[in-house]
C-alpha cells in the first residue's frame, strides 16, 4: 500500500516518513502542495496525508490555473484537487498544527476523512492511518513507535569550538534523537583544527537532523554563529531558532527544560539563563514555579530568566532575518547586541 506524504517541514517528512516505512508502507514525501498535486496522478497512493498551513514553493514550475492558490493552508487545495477536480475517493489524513475550529470544518467539508491536531503521538498516527488503509504488515506484529510529532519544529545553533578529540557525538545524536522537532546546526569557529574526523563525518552521513557548517574564510564566534542562523532561517524549515551559547551538554534536559518554557512564553523573542550542572526535573519545576508568580506580577511580558550560566535564546522565525542579517560590530558584546536588537523588533 502506498501513501503520499505532502509537508513543507523536513523534520516532520522525515518522522512520518520513517514511521510508515517501518509499519511497512510504500511511502513518496514531498515539500510542497504544487509537486503533491503533480503526483498524486503519476503515484496513485491509496493514502494522501497532508499538512495545512505550508506555503506554495514560489519557484515551483507548476501551474494549475483552476485553483484558488494562496501562500497559505494550501493543504486545502491537495484536498480540492483529489476530491473536486479528479473525483477520486482516496482517502485524505490531514496532519497539522492549525487547530481552529473554522480550518478544521472546511477541510472536512471539502472531503477529508481526518484532521489531526499536532502535537500527537506516532502511535496515533499509525493507528489512524491502518484505520483509514487497511495494516500493511498483517502477519507481523505491529511496531510500538516512540516518541510525537510536535507543533513546532525548531533549528538550535551551537558554537562549536573544535579541538582534535573533545567530540561527544552521541550527546547531540540523544537529543535529536529524543526530541524530533529539533535539528541541530553546530557552527565551528576555530580553524585551526576543521571537523572533519570520523566522528563528525558519521554523524553528518547517518543524521540528517544534525548540520556541521566549516567556513573557508576565518571568522569570529559572533559571525559564525550569525552566519549558522541565516542558513537554517533560508531553509524555510522552522517555527524557530535557538541559539545555545555553550558546545556542551552537562544536562541535555535543561536544553529541552528552556526550550519548552520559552515556547509556552509564546513571545518572538526569550532568553532564557540555566545552570550548566542543573538537575533536570528539578529545574523544570522551579523555571515553572519562576514563570507563573513573576508572568503574572509583569502582567505576562516576561522575557528572561536568571538561573544559573549557560544561556538558551529562543526567536521566533518572523524576526530572525531582520536580527541576524547584519554583522554585529563586536564579537567580545554580540550577546548583548543580540538582545538588544531582538528586543526591537520583538515590540
Amino acid at each position: 500500500m502506498k501513501v503520499l506524504l505532502i509537508d513543507d517541514q523536513e523534520l516532520v517528512l522525515l518522522t512520518i516518513e520513517k514511521l510508515l516505512i517501518d509499519l511497512g508502507y510504500l511511502v513518496q514525501s514531498v515539500n510542497n502542495m504544487a509537486e503533491g498535486i503533480q503526483i498524486f496522478d503519476s503515484y496513485e497512493p491509496d493514502l494522501v496525508i497532508t499538512d495545512i498551513d505550508m506555503p506554495v514553493i514560489p519557484n515551483s514550475t507548476f501551474e494549475f490555473k483552476t485553483l484558488d492558490f494562496i501562500k497559505k493552508k494550501s493543504g486545502l487545495e491537495v484536498i480540492k484537487y483529489i476530491r473536486l477536480i479528479k473525483k477520486s475517493p482516496t482517502p485524505i489524513m490531514v496532519l497539522s498544527g492549525n487547530k481552529h475550529p473554522d480550518m478544521i470544518a472546511s477541510a472536512f467539508s471539502l472531503g477529508a476523512n481526518e484532521y489531526m491536531v499536532k502535537p500527537l503521538s506516532l502511535n496515533e498516527i499509525g493507528s489512524r492511518v491502518e484505520r483509514l488503509i487497511g495494516s500493511a504488515n498483517k502477519h507481523k506484529p505491529v511496531k510500538t513507535a516512540v516518541g510525537m510529532i510536535q507543533k513546532s519544529c525548531v533549528g538550535i545553533v551551537i558554537p562549536f569550538n573544535y579541538k582534535p578529540g573533545d567530540v561527544v557525538v552521541q550527546e547531540w545524536s540523544q537529543l535529536v534523537k529524543q526530541n524530533l522537532n529539533y535539528h541541530i546546526c553546530l557552527v565551528n569557529y576555530n580553524l585551526e583544527h576543521d571537523c572533519e574526523c570520523n566522528q563528525l563525518e558519521e554523524l553528518k552521513g547517518t543524521n540528517k537532523r544534525i548540520t556541521v557548517l566549516n567556513f573557508k574564510e576565518a571568522v569570529t564566534k559572533a559571525e559564525a554563529i550569525r552566519l549558522g542562523v541565516l542558513y537554517l532561517e533560508e531553509k524555510h524549515q522552522f517555527d524557530f531558532i535557538v541559539l545555545r551559547n555553550a558546545s556542551f551538554f552537562k544536562s541535555l534536559g535543561s536544553v529541552k527544560d528552556a526550550i519548552d518554557i520559552a515556547l509556552q512564553i509564546d513571545r518572538k523573542y526569550s532568553c532564557i539563563t540555566t545552570a550548566a550542572d542543573s538537575n533536570t526535573h528539578f529545574f523544570h519545576k522551579i523555571l515553572q514555579k519562576l514563570y507563573h508568580r513573576v508572568a503574572r506580577s509583569l502582567n505576562k511580558q516576561l522575557n528572561y530568566f536568571q538561573q544559573g550560566e549557560i544561556e538558551t535564546t529562543v526567536f521566533s522565525i518572523e524576526i530572525v532575518k531582520e536580527v541576524f542579517e547584519n554583522p554585529f560590530k563586536a564579537d567580545s558584546n554580540f550577546q548583548k547586541e543580540i538582545k538588544q536588537r531582538a528586543q526591537a523588533y520583538s515590540n
